[in-house]
């Protein structure tokens, strides 16, 4: 938890130096904090313009930021120092293994060499296809290898950061390249951004079974989540702005609802004149998220599956299981665990921030931002500037607490309850409760 709050704190003191800063710009410290914590957590919620607030080296700071947040300053660390000193401490190697979702110890050296290495080397192609587009768009050189790169680090990162300046985050920019330029910059980023949110752990697992049936239990629920709800989300999202009189093309579409799976670029204009059906449908994109171990957040599309197998096996009258496998009676606690606090704490937020802002902001906005800031996707209706300086201090908190995960924050304050069996653990005789 820790490893996230320091780099905070430092992040924020660098964007409050007047050199971060345009000139005629300033930023005052609970916005720089915000800043900060919005790149370290890779949510995107952005209380002004980056492109014309912050200076380069201001958005350097941010760019570095969502990089050691996407990868997470532990995994960063690690790998400095095997490069130095070729081994990592029992009590490092343990603390990967949670944080990697390991069963075992056996090579975590290995796994974080490929997570640093496979990910600038995504980065370094999908720069590459950004630059090439960027350069063909813009007259400034400079700035479009300077955007190109900036826009790469985000998207990989699942951030949704932008610097181009338009106040509109990428809906001036869909607009105005033309239809093959626009097709070749959105795929790349949808690319980048389901790379980086499904994770290196997943897709390694993939490259070496190389065969649906080998792959691990999790690999196998990660890719059909994340399957189905792109193609779904995709189509639904088509559908409801058809219904509501609106052609939107269906690249667009898919491109929000990836977008909108914690990487949080606004293709569309949703602070314009976007659907109900629509908004409550990434609002269900959002929470789900991205997978375990990943640059993205979210409940993860995991513990999303083991909440419906549950489902679907008491209707059934059967254990649950998949793949011709039981689901463990832990992972059954922790993903309800995870489903009940973070339903719980989303509705305190709200409730909060509503009276907070009184009449000046609906209940939907805010609902939208809050599980925009909890599952660290960065999409926004427009209202994150006109929040009070206490309410984005409460966006502050969600934005950490859904980075550095439900589980992670709980087992800090009581690691034996869910994650170990105590020794004197004392079992008491079951009893029925009646509930429904």
């Amino acid at each position: 938890m820790v490893c996230f709050l320091a780099p905070i704190l430092i992040g924020a003191g660098l964007l409050c130096l007047p050199v971060a800063h345009m000139p005629g710009k300033s930023v005052n410290f609970v916005d720089a904090l915000f800043f900060a914590t919005s790149s370290i957590c890779v949510t995107g919620l952005s209380v002004a313009d980056v492109g014309t607030t912050l200076s380069i080296f201001g958005q350097t700071v941010m760019a570095v930021l969502i990089e050691i947040g996407g990868l997470s300053i532990l995994t960063i660390a690690c790998f400095f120092i095997l490069f130095v000193q070729k081994k990592l401490a029992y009590s490092t190697q343990t603390v990967m293994q949670e944080m990697l979702g390991r069963d075992t110890m056996a090579d975590i050296k290995g796994l974080i060499l490929k997570i640093v290495i496979f990910s600038f080397s995504v980065q370094f192609v999908g720069a590459v296809v950004n630059c090439i587009v960027f350069l063909l768009h813009f007259d400034d050189a400079g700035f479009a290898v300077r955007a190109a790169i900036f826009h790469t680090v985000s998207a990989y990162n699942n951030a949704g950061f932008d610097i181009l300046g338009t106040g509109d985050n990428l809906v001036t920019l869909t607009r105005e390249l033309p239809p093959v330029l626009n097709a070749v910059f959105k795929i790349d980023t949808m690319l980048l951004i389901v790379i980086g949110g499904v994770g290196v752990i997943f897709l390694d697992d993939l490259w070496k079974k190389k065969s649906w049936k080998k792959l691990n239990i999790s690999s196998k629920i990660v890719f059909l989540v994340t399957g189905g709800i792109i193609l779904g989300g995709g189509l639904l999202t088509k559908l409801f702005y058809f219904i509501d009189g609106q052609d939107v093309p269906l690249l667009e579409c898919f491109f929000l609802v990836v977008s909108s799976r914690t990487a949080g670029f606004d293709n569309v204009g949703l602070f314009l004149d976007t659907p109900g059906s629509v908004q409550a449908l990434l609002i269900f994109t959002m929470y789900v998220g991205a997978s375990p171990a990943s640059t993205g957040g979210g409940i993860k599309t995991t513990t999303f599956f083991v909440v419906l197998a549950v489902v679907a096996a008491f209707i059934r009258g059967k254990r649950p299981s998949f793949s011709y496998k039981s689901i463990s009676q832990q992972t059954i606690l922790k993903a309800f665990v995870l489903i009940i606090f973070s339903i719980l704490y989303i509705l305190v937020a709200v409730t909060v921030i509503s009276a907070i802002e009184g009449e000046k902001m609906t209940v939907s906005d805010i609902l939208f931002e809050v599980v925009s800031a909890f599952s660290t996707t960065g999409l926004s209706l427009g209202i994150t500037p006109s929040l009070t300086a206490a309410s984005k201090l409460i966006l502050c908190l969600t934005m950490y607490l859904g980075r550095v995960g439900i589980l992670t924050f709980l087992s800090a304050m009581n690691k034996s309850w869910i994650f170990s069996k105590s020794e004197d653990d004392v079992r008491y005789v079951e009893e029925n409760i009646v509930v429904g």
